[in-house]
């Protein structure tokens, strides 16, 4: 992390702050669209490939170090052999392997139509009683999938797995902002995902009528640390909303909402790890916590398994809204808050579902401070938005602007300085400001450079008015292409 200050004396906090060079990267991005795109074009954004299987082959393929975004437009992607993602290149927590869709949940213009949609057909391999079918097979470090919508395998007989990785050496996989629906009689849906290795995370996705939305499965030697489940939204789960297998008791478990559900917690009877279960909202389930394998349901657990509970309530009915039909034009509707808790009723102020502006609002309260948005510049009719959060004070105070980092193509505003950082800047009464700005191969450097200047600047010229900040008095905050960004102002 990098931090500058601008004609300022005696402006930043006594903690440390470590310095990180961003190096320049060779960013990989990739078009995918069912619709306009041909599997003879070379992915680039005017010449996109049809298919996710052929982005597969052009990335596995490649030996450009990365990272890599594949960019996957509204639209229907039908999966008919497993899409597998395997390469050897070095992939970190800055510089990701990701596939996005083009537009995401935070997005002004996003509504449930722009979520790009996966269905897969694949053939299920196994005895005829009972088949496993994968979509997406994941077999590489640092991952993330966002802003996609997975339907269930609709073959007879068959287990169908959305994403899957098997191998327990690997670590780091983010699935965010995901919905995955099912229908037990046209389309049954049973694993969304299931994963091996280290660090998978599960952060506001919504999962309707699935049989088991995730398993956290085992890593090499056994343990997996490193996971989480957090803001998401889990109805009417067949089996069990969630199944640890050797999951370590550093498994993070908040802000969830479950309901509707058979079992809320599976796991093998020998785990019995107590698991910290904080700020969710369970109920209408069957039975709480059961033991379980591949296969077998053994039954429900005994006082020997506990869970170390904080603010979780277990009464109360969860209402999502559903599709809307209209008649008049003979079309159904899905607002953007389809299949998320109905506004003013039980579980909507925890900030569960795909939507991070929600969460992070209703976060900023609690700490004693709010949150305002706003467009610090205009380019080509797109607004480029800043976070402004405020401590609880009418006093003048200094800003500090933070820059996100992710190679230069991805990330965004939301990616604020962690927690326990962004704390410390509010106690301390300072104003933090984290801008998006343009990303890369679509803007060349020079350009990105001039957004973070051109926010240097409206938060020097507005900020007085807007929040109420010295005008002379500016840190700068960045980590990894944000350090980089830092020196343009």
């Amino acid at each position: 992390m990098s931090v500058k200050t601008l004609s300022v004396s005696r402006f930043m906090l006594g903690f440390l702050i470590i310095a990180v060079s961003a190096h320049s990267v060779t960013a990989e991005v990739l078009y995918v669209n069912s619709s306009d795109g041909n599997d003879a074009n070379p992915g680039a954004k005017d010449k996109p490939v049809r298919t996710i299987a052929q982005a597969a082959a052009i990335i596995n393929d490649s030996n450009k170090p990365g990272p890599t975004t594949i960019k996957i437009e509204p639209g229907v992607y039908c999966i008919t052999d497993t899409v597998i993602f395997k390469n050897s290149r070095a992939y970190t927590k800055d510089n990701r392997f990701v596939i996005e869709a083009t537009v995401l949940p935070d997005e002004p213009n996003w509504t449930p139509d722009s979520m790009p949609i996966i269905l897969p057909t694949v053939k299920g391999e196994g005895p005829d009683t009972v088949k496993y079918a994968t979509a997406l097979k994941m077999e590489v470090n640092h991952a993330t999938v966002q802003g996609i919508k997975f339907l269930g395998n609709p073959r007879p007989r068959t287990w169908g797995y959305s994403i899957f990785r098997e191998g327990a050496r690997l670590e780091d996989i983010v699935v965010k902002q995901c919905m995955f629906i099912g229908d037990e009689q046209a389309m049954p849906y049973n694993i969304p995902i299931c994963v091996k290795g280290q660090g998978l995370v599960v952060d506001h996705c919504v999962f309707y009528k699935c049989d088991i939305p995730a398993i956290f499965w085992d890593a090499e030697g056994g343990v997996s640390k490193g996971n989480a489940m957090r803001y998401c939204i889990v109805d009417g789960a067949d089996i069990t909303a969630v199944w640890t297998c050797q999951t370590a008791d550093d498994f993070e478990f908040h802000h969830n909402i479950v309901s509707r559900s058979e079992y809320f917690w599976m796991r093998p009877p020998k785990n019995k790890t107590t698991y910290r279960i904080q700020d969710c909202i369970v109920t209408d389930c069957r039975f709480w916590s059961g033991y379980g394998i591949a296969g077998k349901i053994y039954g429900q657990t005994g006082p020997e398994v506990a869970f170390n509970e904080e603010k979780v309530t277990k009464e109360g009915t969860v209402t999502l809204e559903k599709a809307l039909v209209k008649p008049d034009i003979l079309s159904v509707v899905r607002p953007k808050g389809y299949l998320h808790v109905v506004p003013s009723t039980l579980g909507s102020e925890l900030g569960a579902g795909l939507f991070t502006e929600s969460a992070r609002s209703t976060k900023t309260e609690e700490h004693g401070y709010r949150k305002e948005t706003y467009a610090y510049k205009e380019v080509d009719g797109q607004e480029i938005l800043a976070d402004v959060f405020l401590p609880a004070t009418d006093k003048v105070r200094a800003a500090v602007l933070y820059i996100h980092g992710g190679g230069f193509m991805f990330g965004s505003r939301t990616g604020r300085p962690e927690k326990s950082l962004l704390d410390k800047l509010i106690e301390a009464n300072y104003v933090v400001v984290s801008i998006d700005y343009r990303m890369a191969p679509e803007t060349k450097l020079e350009e990105i450079g001039k957004d973070v200047t051109d926010a240097c600047i409206w938060i020097r010229k507005q900020g007085p008015s807007l929040f109420n900040v010295y005008p002379d008095k500016l840190g700068i905050v960045g980590g990894s292409a944000g350090a980089f960004l830092a020196t343009a102002c």
